[in-house]
């Protein structure tokens, strides 16, 4: 094998042109940094020296911008600060006509300069105590100070106190550190035996498995060391909190319409909650694939997910806080589901949630996503008198998935998550009828009623909006009519 040399300024300026190259002496970052400033699209991937396939990164790039990482089993910041430190290996970028799902967001640039400045500003060897140079930053530590750098500005001084909270150790591409290790596929977490991953993040991992007692088919998301502690060693990340949080939810709720719970375990080396497991589709999917969905078929869905809601609110005072088409599922039988409680809360905390949840996220301004989030959320987080969060912020959420569905485009569209949120507050969207020909006009009044800016001008209640749209389900409204129908029923009427 060639000898190793450090990525040069020179070598790394001509990635743009040249689709593979080297790296040395922990200089990937200069790679990343070139697939930034020509604003690349594509997948990454680096080869260390040394390493198998199942221990090489995956950096997806789309116009300059990190969407996703994964490395050795892990995803998104922990995935990322492990590859950064990586010694030596080969680099390729590739096209992908099939991007991964995307697990990672933010300035990627200035995420990149807040982690060279302490890498070099620091005498790493004195701080940890590491006297060989197989030695390395225990990467996984600085998860949730990038996690954090990724939605707002984050100090060097930040950085600097991670590293120091760090532990030395030996260089290898195991997953983990301090002894952890990830479960694997084949084995049993309680009494569900995990079959195969299906998603991954920053702070958990998510398997499909097998409940011997019950014998059904579940889903497993298991916490990892990073959502359990922070630099400090002190309990506290939002990760941890907010499955807590959708455990007690849900554990209090029971509705066809909404994701069942069987277990929550929080304790030992591998915290974990099993929920039930949809065989189907996601609602977001089903946009993407299709490009938009008939009328009647997303009023169905939307109509089953409000009812779900009602139930909720009413057991338990329940506001969602995060409604948009990833977190409905539907079914192969057509049964939606809504799933995703982590940010949800019950009367009495309804913008706050639990007082865990709500120390958690102390620093968080908003919670929604931007796509999707109700005015006065956005109103709220900027300190501005706005009312309170209740189930018309949800009203609204459910309104803005709806629009979604049917016209196949946002309310909304800006790359900066801020600006997109204000769009809600200031802006006017088109309205569905110039985007969908022929749409019923009961049904775009009815969307104009959830979308409403004014809280009092919305649908007030989940009671109100499920009549509403038992109403319209019972008109047939969107319906597709056969031609030979449609001619039956003129004959009839000229007889």
């Amino acid at each position: 094998m060639p000898t190793a040399s450090p990525v040069t300024a020179t070598d790394s300026d001509r990635l743009a042109t040249v689709s593979s190259g080297r790296y040395a002496g922990g200089r990937l970052i200069e790679v990343l940094r070139t697939c930034v400033r020509e604003r690349a699209d594509g997948l990454l991937v680096v080869e260390p020296d040394g390493g198998s396939e199942q221990e090489r990164a995956t950096l997806h790039f789309q116009g300059g911008e990190l969407r996703s990482v994964h490395f050795a089993g892990l995803a998104a910041s922990p995935a990322l600060t492990r590859a950064l430190v990586l010694p030596t290996g080969e680099w390729r970028l590739e096209r992908c006509a099939d991007p991964p799902q995307a697990n990672f967001s933010g300035d990627t640039g200035a995420i990149l300069d807040q982690v060279e400045t302490v890498l070099r500003d620091c005498d790493l060897a004195a701080a940890l105590g590491v006297t060989q140079s197989a030695d390395l930053l225990n990467a996984e530590d600085l998860s949730a100070a990038i996690d954090e750098a990724s939605t707002k500005g984050v100090s060097t001084a930040t950085f600097t106190r991670a590293i120091r909270a760090s532990q030395a150790a030996s260089m290898t591409i195991a997953v983990g550190t301090g002894g952890y290790r990830v479960p694997q596929v084949g084995e049993k977490l309680g009494r569900c035996l995990l079959k195969r991953e299906i998603g991954a993040g920053a702070s958990s991992m998510v398997y499909l498995a097998h409940h011997a007692s019950l014998d059904i088919d579940v889903v497993v998301k298991v916490l990892l060391p990073s959502a359990m502690q922070d630099g400090s060693g002190a309990e506290g990340p939002a990760a941890a909190a907010m499955t807590a949080n959708e455990a007690r939810i849900l554990a209090k709720l029971n509705h066809p319409n909404l994701m069942r719970v069987f277990d929550f375990d929080d304790t030992g080396d591998h915290p974990y909650l099993v929920v039930e497991y949809v065989s189907g589709r996601s609602l977001q999917a089903m946009i993407r694939d299709q490009g938009r969905l008939a009328v009647d078929r997303a009023l169905e869905v939307v109509r089953q997910v409000a009812r779900g809601l009602a139930h909720g609110h009413l057991r338990v005072g329940l506001v969602h806080n995060d409604l948009k088409p990833a977190n409905i599922l539907v079914a192969d039988d057509g049964q939606a589901k809504l799933a995703d409680f982590a940010l949800a809360s019950m009367q009495g905390t309804a913008h706050s949630g639990t007082t865990s949840l709500r120390k958690a996220l102390k620093g968080t301004q908003v919670m929604g996503t931007p796509a999707y989030v109700a005015p006065e959320a956005v109103r709220l987080g900027l300190g501005e008198p706005a009312g309170r969060i209740d189930q018309r912020s949800d009203i609204y959420a459910l309104g803005a998935t709806f629009y979604h569905a049917i016209t196949g485009r946002t309310l909304f569209s800006h790359p900066d998550p801020a600006k997109l949120m204000l769009m809600h507050v200031h802006d006017t969207w088109t309205p569905a009828e110039h985007l969908v020909p022929g749409l019923d006009q009961s049904v775009a009044d009815l969307l104009a009623r959830m979308l409403a800016r004014r809280v009092e001008e919305r649908c007030q209640t989940w009671g109100e909006l499920v009549s509403d749209l038992d109403l319209l389900a019972g008109k047939g409204v969107g319906r597709r009519t056969s031609i030979f129908k449609t001619l039956v029923g003129r004959v009839w009427k000229v007889a």
